[in-house]
């Protein structure tokens, strides 16, 4: 099965516009800290439920949702001469 990498940095700059850490994202919706945080590094992959919670507690409108969870991550490829 293949593995998808995805850019949360969208995501992470709307906690911290939102003044959330890892820590108060995670109580706020019901979710582990340490669940959270290893999905935000892509050793885990986000539920519909999270996904919904999350974008709930940080007003991501519903046509955003990809912008902020399914960005994938482009490989930076070397040019040689």
């Amino acid at each position: 099965m293949e593995k998808y990498v995805y850019d949360y940095t969208e995501l992470e700059e709307r906690m911290k516009n939102r003044k959330y850490s890892q820590s108060t994202l995670s109580d706020e919706v019901n979710m582990a800290r340490n669940s959270l945080n290893l999905k935000l590094n892509n050793k885990g992959n986000f539920t519909q439920k999270e996904i919904k919670r999350i974008a709930e507690k940080l007003e991501i409108p519903m046509t955003q949702i990809g912008k902020y969870f399914f960005t994938p991550v482009v490989q930076k490829t070397e040019q040689t001469t």
